[in-house]
Order: C-alpha cells, then structure tokens, then sequence
C-alpha cells in the first residue's frame, strides 16, 4: 500500500514536469519507465545524502551531504541552479496528507482537555497513565445509562397498571 501510493505520487510528478517542458502527451509506458527512473535515482540520492551522514558522524543529513551526493552521482550544481531559475515552479494539483500517516495513540497518557487531565493533581507527573481509564469511564457511563433505564422501565410498568379512579387505563398506547 505505501509503496503504491509514493509511486502514484511520482507518476503524477514525472506527468508535471512532462507538462512543464512543454510535452502535451506521454504514452503510459513511457510514463512508467520515467517513473521507475526518477524512483531509483532518489533512492540512490538518499543512499548517499544517508552514507555521508554516516561517514561524518550524523545520524541526519544536512544540505552538504546531498551536494556530496550529487557530486558522486555526476550532477553539476551550477547546471541544477540554472535549470532550477528557468523553469517555472510547478504546484502539485491536490493536497497530500502527511506521509507517513500517524497512527493513533495507543498509550495510556491524559488527553489534553479529558477529565483526567483536568482533574490530575499537580504533582502527578504528566507521564503517568489516568488513575481511572477512559474504558472504566465508559463502563462506569453505560452502568448508569443501564440503570437509569431500569428505572425508567419500572415507573412506566407501575403507571401502565395502576389504577386511576377505579379503572386500570392501558397508558401504553401515549407513550
């Protein structure tokens, strides 16, 4: 699934920039070879911006290990900043949400804004998980909506067959 997804999105930057060059059309196997290009090509690029890292002593990469990257790889700076000025910036024609897509948090820590964490002492720590869970508040929550029907249920058994007047009315059919 990730995998298709970051490859649609390349296919739909290779097509912009199609476009850009002044292409009007691209047959669909072209289309797939650019993208197969542009795909090994960054990933080369991120093995090397990834191995200069390393071979300083980061953990993350800064802008001069992708120009050390680009230098092994053949590519021109100054050629890169030319092309870069000439062409016009291309917009990319919907949103994309944040990739990867966060997971929910599975963690027993106070949302903020929860009854927890508004009732939590200040000298709880925030990294201590809720004295009473969010689920127990549901269960606790569902007991008293099962007794509150409970009690409903006997009232209206108990006006259903008490007598009014001598008679014993069916008050079923008001309710």
């Amino acid at each position: 699934m990730c995998e298709s997804y970051s490859r649609s999105l390349l296919r739909v930057s290779v097509a912009q920039i199609c476009q850009a060059l002044g292409w009007d059309s691209v047959q669909l196997s072209a289309c797939h070879l650019l993208t197969d290009v542009l795909q090994r090509y960054l990933q080369q690029l991120g093995r090397g911006c990834h191995r200069y890292s390393e071979l300083y002593g980061r953990t993350d990469p800064i802008l001069d290990d992708v120009g050390e990257a680009f230098q092994l790889m053949g590519v021109n700076l100054n050629e890169l900043e030319d092309y870069i000025h000439n062409i016009e910036p291309v917009t990319f024609p919907h949103q994309i949400p944040s990739f990867p897509v966060s997971k929910n948090n599975v963690l027993q820590f106070p949302q903020p804004g929860s009854k927890d964490a508004e009732e939590r002492k200040e000298y709880i720590p925030d990294y201590m998980p809720p004295i009473v869970s969010s689920q127990e508040e549901r269960k606790v929550e569902g007991e008293r909506d099962r007794n509150m029907n409970d009690e409903r249920d006997s009232l209206i058994s108990c006006l259903l067959h008490a007598p009014i007047g001598g008679q014993v009315h069916n008050l079923g059919m008001y309710l």
